[in-house]
């Protein structure tokens, strides 16, 4: 019993741990480059490091290697030597002669059939189209309607998940520049009221931190210099509990959709 208690305890202390623990991602557009990395613990994830490719010493190949590159040799040869005996072949073959219906008015050959054929093909177009366009519109209103639901269903999980999420260590380098003075004023002010204006709204929904903005307006400039990163944080623990709320949800309004069902067939 006391090994029993002291496993429990262990696992609930890791699982708090692994709670409290935050994951991070890095994003970054500097000199033209865009790099991005996730980190947990302080420990690079993804993007995984290349490994070196090694070279191969030709002079250290082994005798099964050397058999299988003679074998894919003489393959490589019998590949190349089929298309020539095959068009070869194919040139002595002379065209079927194909049978055609005499029009006696026109004195030219018809295809009665095929004519058939398309007429009825236009005629059965010409029913369905209204069809295929009543088909489009219930998709069309099926898909929207499920959209709407799911998105009032994700609302509340993804209010959460936000707050939880921290935008952080934001940093700019931002050079506006151009030949025509008005337009790089211009530029200039739209550039600050935009950035400023998206820090402003993002700190309704998440929280902002460490902001370092620097941008720059050279008239003596002909060209401009966009550099920026950031990084987002996020505890496991918020995604955990935005997970098994949404599960419980999902088990709640299963069990009233079959009271429901079931009081309407009583």
């Amino acid at each position: 019993m006391r090994v029993f208690l002291i496993v429990l305890l262990v696992l609930t202390g890791l699982i708090v741990i692994l709670c409290m623990t935050a994951a991070s991602v890095h994003v970054r557009f500097w000199d033209g480059k865009f790099t991005w990395s996730v980190h947990y613990c302080g420990i690079r994830i993804l993007p995984r490091p290349r490994k070196p490719d090694k070279e191969k010493d030709s002079s250290r190949i082994s005798a099964p290697a050397k058999a299988k590159k003679k074998w894919k040799e003489k393959n490589e040869q019998y590949v190349e030597a089929v298309p020539l005996q095959q068009e070869a072949a194919d040139s002595d073959i002379s065209p079927p002669e194909t049978d055609s219906v005499p029009d006696p008015e026109k004195g030219s050959t018809v295809l009665p059939t095929d004519e058939r054929d398309e007429q009825e093909e236009t005629k059965k177009d010409g029913c369905c189209l209204m069809d295929k366009l009543w088909k489009t519109m219930q998709e069309f209103v099926g898909k929207a309607d499920m959209a709407g639901s799911a998105f009032y269903a994700l609302s509340a999980p993804l209010k959460r998940l936000f707050r939880g999420i921290t935008w952080y260590a934001i940093e700019t380098d931002i050079l506006i520049g151009g030949e025509d003075a008005a337009a790089t004023a211009l530029l200039y002010g739209g550039v600050q009221s935009l950035l400023h204006q998206l820090l402003a709204e993002s700190g309704n929904f998440m929280r902002v931190k460490r902001k370092q903005l620097a941008i720059v307006c050279d008239f003596t400039e002909d060209t401009c210099r966009w550099n920026a990163s950031c990084r987002f944080r996020i505890r496991i623990g918020t995604v955990l509990a935005v997970g098994i709320g949404l599960l419980w949800r999902y088990f709640m309004d299963s069990i009233t959709a079959g009271r429901d069902t079931s009081g309407k067939k009583l």
